[in-house]
């Protein structure tokens, strides 16, 4: 009979909790975020098959991430919270071999590993990111897009087919770089402007290419940037938190006329603003002009200029000046007179000679199709040189003058120490 008794006591301290060691659930989430409070009456870490439906957010996304002995999900049938982006990133353990995706939406998977089959249903140990769009599901590691593109998928067998892309990748590879999407809170000119910025190194937060986006109601273009630098990124990270390849980053814009070296740099921006809209050629209507970081000289940004809304091939595009003095404009070193319709271009050549080249707009006629019409070009009107050696100063002055330059100032001073 004591034995009866001191059995039965065990099984009482043995079943004191009394969490059900359910391994499959079924959740519905009536409210976003509340996932982890619904498995509360589980054992979490006994359950390797779950089924979610409903409505979840990033906050169930992390309930699940931890939930190490997962090894079926089951997502098809539930929506994204509207409040959060669209590209989620769900890390599991070493035990995932299904997973369900949720309809129309575009999540990351972390597989590792998942069970993968070539074409000749050989095994492979895959251990990186899945991603799901409309185009098909490809495969991420070691923060870039690996050899492997994977075209279809059965649940039922677990496998997945791919065709090797080893020999694409290695021809790509130059443009297989880690990516990070920009995008600006605010319109800018009318415009609603997303970046996809390609840094050289995760750590390296100064200038790296770029493709800028612009769209508006009536036109959209791409523009490509070989230098552009958004402080707003290093403003988020900071130091020590460098940005991963896939993060979106919603940054501010800073107009022109709110930096505080505004001032100091007048008509253009300074190396804070990657862009900005601003009337250059004195037409009345803003270009558009698109900042190379410190690709000038003396450390001074240079921009690329371009004519917004204009007709091309009978659509809407954009047309870059590639003439002068458009191409060699930097902040600091130009300066602009709209009275006079002057450019100023300051030219260093080394740090004992300069040139200060001023061009004017002036106004001619050209036949486009059958009959002439008004134009207007900037000429190269002057041209003053400045040699300044250690013990000699020169300046000279040339002008247009017909189809030729004139010297109209050539003055040499010695003796300077």
């Amino acid at each position: 009979m004591k034995y009866y008794i001191l059995l039965l006591g065990l099984c009482l301290l043995s079943c004191k909790d009394n969490t059900p060691l359910q391994t499959s659930v079924t959740i519905n989430v009536s409210k976003a975020g509340t996932l982890d409070s619904l498995l509360d009456k589980y054992n979490k870490e006994v359950i390797d098959t779950l089924v979610v439906t409903g409505e979840i957010n990033e906050v169930d996304l992390i309930t699940v991430k931890y939930m190490s002995n997962l090894s079926y999900i089951d997502l098809e049938e539930t929506e994204l919270s509207t409040s959060i982006s669209k590209n989620h990133i769900l890390v599991n353990g070493d035990q995932n071999q299904i997973i369900k995706l949720p309809n129309n939406q575009s999540l990351f998977y972390s597989l590792n590993p998942l069970e993968i089959h070539s074409k000749d249903n050989e095994p492979l140990d895959i251990d990186g990111v899945l991603l799901n769009s409309k185009d098909g599901l490809f495969l991420y590691s070691r923060d870039r897009r690996d050899s492997m593109y994977i075209v279809s998928k059965s649940s039922k067998d677990r496998k997945l087919t791919y065709k090797d892309l080893s020999l694409y990748r290695e021809s790509f590879k130059g443009v297989d770089l880690p990516r990070i999407f920009i995008s600006y809170n605010q319109k800018v000119n009318g415009y609603k402007v997303n970046v996809m910025w390609f840094p050289s190194d995760s750590y390296y937060f100064d200038q790296s290419p770029a493709i800028l986006h612009f769209q508006n109601d009536t036109s959209e273009f791409y523009i490509y940037n070989p230098s552009y630098k958004e402080y707003g990124v290093y403003e988020k990270y900071g130091e020590k938190t460098p940005p991963k390849d896939g993060d979106t980053i919603y940054v501010n814009y800073t107009p022109k006329e709110s930096s505080k070296y505004a001032e100091d740099y007048g008509y253009l921006a300074d190396n804070n603003v990657p862009f900005f809209f601003q009337d250059v050629d004195f037409d009345g209507k803003d270009e558009l002009l698109i900042t190379n970081w410190q690709c000038g000289s003396k450390g001074s940004s240079r921009y690329d200029v371009y004519k917004v809304n204009q007709y091309y091939e009978h659509r809407l595009d954009m047309i870059k000046l590639t003439d002068a003095p458009f191409y060699k404009m930097e902040n600091g070193l130009t300066e602009f007179n709209p009275k006079e319709e002057t450019i100023k271009l300051h030219l260093y050549f080394n740090a004992f000679e300069y040139a200060i080249h001023t061009y004017k707009k002036v106004k001619q006629e050209k036949i486009e199709w059958t009959e002439p019409e008004d134009s207007y070009k900037f000429e190269l009107v002057r041209v003053d040189i400045h040699n300044q050696y250690t013990y000699s100063k020169e300046h000279k002055v040339y002008i247009k003058d017909g189809y030729k330059y004139k010297l109209i100032k050539d003055e040499k001073t010695t003796g300077i120490r």
